[in-house]
């Protein structure tokens, strides 16, 4: 019977021993190349997210315990490959129990190709028969029912 396991993430014991991980840090620009079995070997079983921390404390980052902005920010470069029997089962596990969410708000780009125009004629819309956008963070953004109340009223206009 397998181990219960503290953390539902992939353990490095999970990853295909043969596959390369790429690391890098955004802060100091270092970065590096390991086989999923060397990392296992340096670092022990642990969660791959908890991995980049532990390797950068191993590898004697010094910012490897601080916090705050001076925090070493080691990061994977891609997606550790997992092994496929792990994969197959994760895939298992959380099928059926996460529904795949569909953002409210939409950023221009988005809400232009969630009315099918063109970035240009969506921004010429706005105002007129589009809604126009709401600011969080001043970030603009497009409410989906505003958009989808627009599309019914220009529907009915359309009608009549």
């Amino acid at each position: 019977m397998p181990k219960k396991r503290e953390f539902s993430s992939p353990y490095l014991s999970d990853l295909e021993p043969g596959s390369m991980v790429r690391i890098r840090c955004d802060r100091c620009r270092r970065s590096g190349r390991y086989r999923a079995s060397t990392l296992l070997r340096m670092l022990g079983d642990m969660p791959t997210p908890s991995a980049p921390g532990a390797l950068a404390e191993y590898r004697g980052c010094g910012r490897a315990k601080a916090t705050g902005v001076d925090q070493c920010r080691l990061l994977y470069v891609t997606k550790p490959m997992l092994r496929p029997e792990v994969e197959q089962q994760q895939a298992q596990e959380t099928a059926g129990t996460t529904a795949k969410l569909s953002p409210r708000l939409l950023r221009v780009d988005d809400a232009a190709a969630y009315c099918s125009l063109p970035l240009r004629a969506f921004r010429d819309e706005v105002g007129r028969t589009l809604p126009r956008p709401i600011r969080l963070a001043t970030v603009p953004l497009w409410d989906v029912r505003d958009l989808d109340a627009a599309i019914d009223a220009m529907k009915v206009k359309r009608s009549k």
